[in-house]
This record gives structure tokens, sequence and C-alpha cells, in this order.
């Protein structure tokens, strides 16, 4: 997978056209994880973390996310290509 670094506000707008399932790493001071995109919202978006998807077995909409604003996010994964936060 190719990376490519680019500015918070470019990444906020790709942010902004992901779908439901695409991949993002999410950082807050208390955690670093991935966790899979579940709803893009005005401020952030509603996430659901890799490790709580690994154990479920359920139908879709089982699990809960929790909502990150968009400085939350270090990197989405688009189309082959991780684009990361610069800095």
């Amino acid at each position: 997978m190719r990376e490519e670094r680019i500015s918070d506000a470019e990444l906020i707008e790709r942010l902004h056209k992901c779908l439901a399932g695409e991949r993002v790493v999410v950082v807050t001071e208390s955690a670093r994880y991935p966790a899979r995109v579940q709803h893009v919202g005005a401020t952030g978006l509603k996430v659901i973390p890799e490790p709580a998807l690994e154990g479920s077995h359920g139908a879709p909409g089982d699990l809960e996310g929790h909502m990150v604003s968009f400085g939350d996010v270090e990197s989405v994964e688009l189309d082959g290509v991780r684009y990361l936060r610069e800095g």
C-alpha cells in the first residue's frame, strides 16, 4: 500500500468522503487503535474499533460505535492509499 502525507484540511476532506467500513487509525490521549468507519458526521466520525469487530458474529448493526473528532484521526485508507496526517 502506498502512503501519502497530506495536510489536516486534506485529511478532513477525504474523511468527509468515507463510506461505512473504511479503515482509519484513531489516536487519543489514552489510546491508538485501528477502526472502521460506521458513519461520517459534520464534526467527526462514528467508528467501531477493529478489536471489537474480531469477536463479532452478529448481524450488521449489532455493534454500536463511538464518536471521535476529525482531529483524532491519524490516517485513512482509501483506494489502496494510506493518507497520513502531516506532522
